[in-house]
């Protein structure tokens, strides 16, 4: 892991700097980055360095980019490779912003306080902050944006605050400092909104969690977490965002204390991977996809089987089918039809688990 991070720091500060991946100024040490972070990283996937399911998975598509990187540098295509780069960072805070940390990343902090970085546009030098593990100081950076009358637009806004209350509850396990900054995007929204009223009831999530904070068995919580949510009339999608933050991450430390129960992490996943599908429902990285097909391959037979299922074709027609023209690749169809048979052919398990609604 640290070998990919020095190759993708160093990578970083050649796109900050005035030579871009165009230039030949660099050429040889971006050509030597880039080959050892594609080694590094599918290193990293064949050896299974994670244990869970989800950072396998993270894993795999480090490869994949890493490869993809590789290519379009060879290609000469500095703007794509720019792309890809930035794409990195996804998986990254994908895989860092799932379970608590105790300390922001020292190796990344004379990175994150360059010149360079600071120079960032807020939002770009945010994600690397997180990508970096540098957790406070992307709260800070975030909390600049928020506060930002240019992002004041709540289509802007909804991407930043939803990664700024991820930092905030998986990562630093603190219902109590977003209640403030959110108080200011409260009253500064329009009132009678539907984003007002999302932001109102999020302050209301927020501050049950505060005074109420998680006792007992994490899957349980996170069962009652998901149910209530879904119980409540919310005045829109948008509004049971902290819920299904607080949800996944007691299901992320639950999967990461390695249960033995195969029911009991299959049900595990497909919570998750309903969580995770509330909280980015159009996100390119299909994590909600993993935790769902999990849930099927490890229990079939559960009565929360079919419900992934459905909830799985739903997210992979919305990924592939949005688009005039598109179709589900052969590949895909074949899968879904795999795990439809699974079900089919599997006999009713004796688990029981009221189905919720994908909402």
């Amino acid at each position: 892991m640290q070998v990919i991070f020095e190759n993708l720091r160093f990578l970083f500060q050649v796109d900050m700097s005035d030579a871009d991946f165009g230039s030949s100024e660099n050429q040889a040490e971006v050509l030597e980055a880039l080959r050892e972070l594609d080694e590094q990283s599918a290193i990293l996937a064949s050896h299974g360095f994670y244990e869970d399911s989800a950072g396998v998975f993270l894993a795999s598509v480090l490869e994949r980019y890493s490869l993809l990187l590789l290519r379009s540098y060879e290609r000469g295509e500095p703007q794509r490779v720019q792309q890809l780069l930035y794409g990195i960072t996804d998986v990254c805070i994908a895989c860092h912003t799932r379970l608590p940390s105790s300390r922001d990343s020292p190796v990344a902090k004379q990175f994150v306080d360059s010149q360079a970085a600071w120079s960032l546009p807020l939002n770009k030098r945010a994600r690397i902050q997180v990508a970096m593990r540098r957790f406070d100081d992307a709260l800070s950076t975030l909390e600049t944006i928020i506060e930002s009358p240019k992002f004041a637009d709540p289509v802007v806004l909804e991407d930043v605050l939803r990664t700024y209350l991820i930092v905030n509850i998986r990562v630093k396990g603190d219902m109590e400092r977003p209640i403030p900054v959110l108080e200011s995007v409260e009253e500064r929204s329009v009132p009678q909104s539907a984003w007002r009223g999302d932001v109102e009831t999020w302050l209301v999530s927020l501050q049950h969690f505060r005074d109420m904070p998680f006792i007992g068995d994490p899957l349980q919580s996170a069962r009652d977490v998901i149910d209530a949510s879904t119980s409540v009339d919310f005045p829109s999608r948008r509004s049971a965002l902290v819920d299904n933050i607080a949800a996944s991450s007691l299901l992320h430390r639950y999967l990461a204390s390695k249960p033995s129960s195969a029911m009991e992490v299959s049900e595990a996943h497909y919570l998750l991977g309903l969580a995770e599908y509330r909280i980015y429902r159009d996100d390119w990285l299909p994590q909600a996809e993993l935790y769902l097909e999990v849930a099927i391959v490890l229990a079939p037979d559960a009565p929360w089987a079919m419900p992934a299922y459905s909830l799985l074709v739903e997210k992979i027609q919305r990924t592939y089918l949005q688009s005039p023209g598109g179709r589900l690749p052969p590949e895909v169809e074949d899968r879904l039809r795999e795990l439809k048979q699974a079900i089919d052919g599997s006999k009713p398990s004796s688990a029981s688990l009221r189905i919720i609604p994908s909402g």
